[in-house]
């Protein structure tokens, strides 16, 4: 035994701390205190007790031995730390059921909306999209699709309604044909196509939507 463990009675080892609990903080303004794993004068003292021992360690012992930074940083117990720490969980817990319960009910929502006319629109754009020469013939297929003005417009609506000019670039694509113009023959279904892209009646997300099931 060493003439600094003589004097303490004990020195604090890596695997005595392991098991041990921070059971306070003190600040120690002259630096007299001795640290009782490494015997240098401490300001910042770390109360540390458990397995039948206890002692008073240096914040900078406390981290090289394996206490958590943050725990020290703030100045916490083992008691307080675990208080956060389920505080913590349970708030996240609590935002994840919050969120599936808000995503259930857009999901429903789309659903909805995928079941009216609004739906069969959205299956004819993203099929003329993928079975396009320039889809077969890209090497990257996701990001073509991500890149592809088309398929953007399926996917905005299947959310919500589109603009006028949103809905006409539809009509052209989906009613036109190879010509994507408006003519006798098809210009039934090109107005009937822009009224449902532009139609507010078929269960779009809306704000005042995401609104009120945020505030229920």
């Amino acid at each position: 035994m060493d003439y600094k463990t003589a004097l303490t009675g004990y020195r604090l080892t890596h695997d005595d701390v392991v098991n041990m609990r921070i059971a306070g903080h003190i600040r120690d303004e002259t630096g007299m205190t001795m640290c009782d794993h490494c015997y240098t004068g401490i300001k910042n003292i770390v109360l540390v007790s458990g397995g039948g021992k206890s002692g008073q360690i240096g914040s900078t012992c406390a981290e090289k031995l394996g206490f958590d930074k943050y725990q020290l940083r703030k100045k916490l117990t083992h008691d307080e730390m675990e208080k956060r720490k389920k505080a913590t969980e349970d708030y996240r817990k609590k935002a994840k059921a919050e969120f599936d319960r808000e995503q259930s009910l857009i999901d429903a929502q789309l659903e909805r909306r995928m079941e009216s006319p609004v739906g069969d629109i959205v299956r004819r754009l993203e099929s003329i999209t993928v079975n396009s020469d320039a889809y077969r013939e890209a090497r990257d297929k996701e990001m073509f699709l991500e890149n592809d003005f088309m398929y953007s417009l399926a996917i905005q609506l299947r959310r919500r309604p589109l603009s006028n000019k949103q809905a006409e670039w539809v009509s052209k694509f989906v009613a036109g044909g190879q010509t994507q113009r408006r003519n006798k023959g098809n210009a039934e279904e090109y107005d009937r196509i822009w009224d449902v892209c532009i139609s507010d009646e078929f269960f779009g997300i809306s704000y005042s939507f995401l609104n009120s099931i945020k505030s229920k």
